[in-house]
């Protein structure tokens, strides 16, 4: 009996995967959670009480479109499923209820709701995960590569902390799957299926519409006739439109312009991140205090929507960030030397994350570590070392296996031009958190194949 396929494997790896993130969102506190989080859950608490698409936590509830809402409804199904079963669902409090950096004070258990909703997907998504697998390498190998992952504890942190990185990584496995089957496979239903998970990806972080791109230009690769490539590209970009369609129309009704349509409906447009990233630059050449700087975002932060919206088409975005520009111009420390210094500083962190997405920033407090001593450190420094190594080796094991993941990396690519059009994608490790399921496998194929050449060297003595 073959134990690496067929229905009992499946059911296998799901069944692990399910109970080691159970166990693990269980015994990770309720009252652990990021200052993004508590937004996220403050909107998906006003969608249950049907209070609109908004993070306040008292009326009037203006409508607030800073955030993507794929992630605000995926947590709101959950607390409406809690609310059902009688768990009351409240607002956290931003400003009274934190005790600390990224802990609140007050008990919420409608959060291991939604911790168990996002736990489910990710056992889902291991599942998918070794379908794609199975595309590409042996049974036996999709097999182990999907147990590892199944107990990865830097990929499944995440689903206690109701952050979006959770839902986008299980979102974009299943696509990957569906892209990858309808490479070899030419189901209809299969490229309908990525039309609409596109869209979902979308919702959930309006950057992967980069990812838009790149399957058309797989689907070009793969083709077979041209006029097939020209039906599947419509067919995909067809269903995508149609999945964000209703979530347009709703920003549309809000603010009629538009150019809302430019960043998927979401307030936090380019021409506010560009005032940001100006802002930035200017207290990195001391040209502002941090606290004059920490005054200005959250001036941004606290604008409402429609404001947001107004300054960013109206020209006021663009007038503060050419002040900004001038009042750096004048700035002694505004030198060449120092805006590349700033440009490759970004660069660095962006490419350290791309390659090994997150294991201390967020899930271990860099004061922690550097409080440690003696075996402590290393207890905390070691696992990091060796996971950095797994990585190193996935990216050459890409490299020396590419004809033979092909058809699987088009998913990642999109990773990978964030990075270089925009470093500040990269600030955050968790992030580029999805890279793990490109380097894990790669990563086992290059061992693997380490290991059948020092055993033919040794055969060959």
């Amino acid at each position: 009996m073959n134990i690496y396929a067929g229905p009992k494997a499946i059911f296998l790896l799901f069944i692990i995967a399910l109970l080691i993130r159970t166990i693990f969102l269980f015994t990770y506190s309720a009252k652990n959670v990021y200052t993004d989080a508590v937004m996220y859950h403050n909107y998906a608490v006003n969608i249950a009480a049907g209070n609109g698409f908004t993070d306040a936590i008292e009326a009037p509830y203006d409508l607030n479109f800073f955030r993507e809402p794929g992630n605000v409804y995926f947590i709101a199904t959950a607390y409406n499923i809690a609310s059902l079963c009688g768990v009351e669902i409240k607002h956290i409090d931003p400003e009274n209820d934190k005790t600390g950096h990224d802990r609140i004070r007050n008990y919420h258990p409608e959060i291991y709701w939604a911790r168990i909703l996002f736990a489910l997907l990710e056992a889902i998504s291991v599942v998918f995960f070794y379908k794609t697998l199975k595309r590409i390498t042996s049974d036996a190998n999709a097999f182990i590569i999907a147990l590892i992952y199944a107990f990865f504890y830097p990929a499944f942190f995440f689903v206690a902390t109701l952050m979006r990185e959770s839902l986008l990584t299980g979102t974009l496995i299943i696509l990957n799957y569906y892209f990858v089957s309808y490479i070899f496979d030419r189901k209809t239903y299969q490229l309908i299926i990525v039309g609409i998970l596109l869209g979902i990806c979308i919702l959930v972080f309006q950057a992967m519409v980069v990812l838009s791109i790149l399957l058309v230009t797989y689907l070009f690769i793969y083709k077979i006739q041209f006029s097939g490539f020209i039906k599947e590209s419509l067919l995909l970009a067809f269903i995508c439109i149609i999945t964000i369609s209703p979530w347009m129309i709703k920003i549309y009704n809000f603010h009629s312009d538009i150019r809302v349509l430019k960043t998927f409906g979401v307030s936090l447009t380019t021409e506010m991140s560009g005032c940001m990233t100006e802002a930035r630059m200017l207290e990195c050449c001391k040209g502002m205090s941090k606290s004059e700087l920490n005054d200005y975002l959250s001036y941004l932060y606290e604008l409402p929507s429609n404001k947001q919206f107004q300054y960013s088409f109206d020209g006021t975005f663009k007038a503060q960030r050419d002040s900004l520009r001038s009042t750096l111009s004048k700035n002694p420390n505004y030198t060449f030397a120092n805006r590349m210094k700033f440009k490759l500083l970004q660069y660095k962190t962006a490419v350290s994350y791309f390659i090994c997405p997150n294991y201390f920033s967020g899930i271990i407090s860099s004061k922690l570590i550097n409080d440690a001593a003696g075996v402590l450190k290393i207890i905390y420094i070691v696992p990091y070392i060796m996971l950095f190594l797994m990585c190193i080796l996935g990216v050459f094991g890409v490299f020396a296996n590419f004809k033979q993941l092909l058809p699987y990396i088009s998913i990642y690519w999109v990773f990978l031009i964030l990075l270089l059009l925009m470093p500040g994608f990269g600030s955050e490790g968790r992030r580029f958190l999805p890279m793990f399921t490109l380097w894990l496998p790669a990563f086992v194929l290059q061992v693997q194949s380490i290991i059948n050449k020092l055993k033919s060297t040794n055969k060959t003595k």
